[in-house]
């Protein structure tokens, strides 16, 4: 009964977040947090020779310096794991991902994303959190069913206006950067976003009274 209620929860939780709705925080669904996409897969080679049939790949604290370019050929992928390796760059190949629901590239030394990643239509969850990120590309805008994006403790000073075009978006953590201002536009997230993370940034007392009243709806946490 147990293990029926949390597959169950889970695939509520993968709904919600494909379809952008507004419960999608990881507050609303505890199980959210690891949806039921197929088995796990934890070594590239086994991937590999699995090739079509793998959906959830997971290469979490393998020291990896660059994230290898045979990932790109598993077209069914739908949550791919690269937190806490070494890399510094990412391939435009991650753009060949057109089923990838789930990217967390956390806790690595990313310096900057390429234009590809905007390729990735279906995205709902992108984990950006401890890198060394200066800016994010302007084809990030085109992640339309983007629900939660986590852009923690890296280097950002402004964002592209064009991100308050993802009408999906329901959480946004930027806490600890040294963030100066929001875009000028904030309507695009007037109705949708939920929850808003601006821990130990630049932002000036003008400039958050101005976020507040332009988002009357969402929570925000200074």
């Amino acid at each position: 009964m147990f293990k029926e209620r949390v597959y169950i929860a889970s695939r509520l939780a993968l709904l919600c977040a494909t379809l952008g709705s507004g419960g999608c925080s990881p507050h609303d669904f505890f199980w959210w947090k690891k949806p039921d996409i197929g088995e796990e897969y934890r070594e590239l080679s086994k991937a590999v020779a699995a090739g079509t049939e793998v959906r959830n790949l997971k290469l979490y604290d393998q020291h990896l310096a660059e994230a290898p370019e045979a990932i790109f050929a598993l077209e069914n992928l739908e949550r791919l794991t690269l937190r806490k390796n070494k890399l510094t760059y990412l391939p435009p190949g991650i753009g060949q991902l057109k089923k990838l629901l789930w990217l967390d590239l956390g806790e690595n030394q990313l310096t900057q994303l390429p234009a590809e990643l905007g390729h990735l239509s279906n995205l709902t969850h992108l984990y950006l959190n401890d890198n060394a990120l200066e800016r994010l590309p302007e084809e990030t805008s085109r992640l339309t069913s983007l629900c939660y994006l986590n852009l923690d403790r890296n280097r950002i000073v402004e964002l592209p206006a064009a991100l308050t075009q993802l009408t999906e978006l329901r959480w946004l953590r930027l806490n600890d950067n040294p963030l100066q201002r929001l875009p000028e536009d904030l309507s695009g997230w007037s109705n949708s976003l939920r929850r808003l993370y601006l821990r130990s940034t630049k932002l000036t007392d003008e400039e958050r009274r101005r976020i507040r009243e332009a988002l009357p709806r969402c929570e925000i946490i200074f």
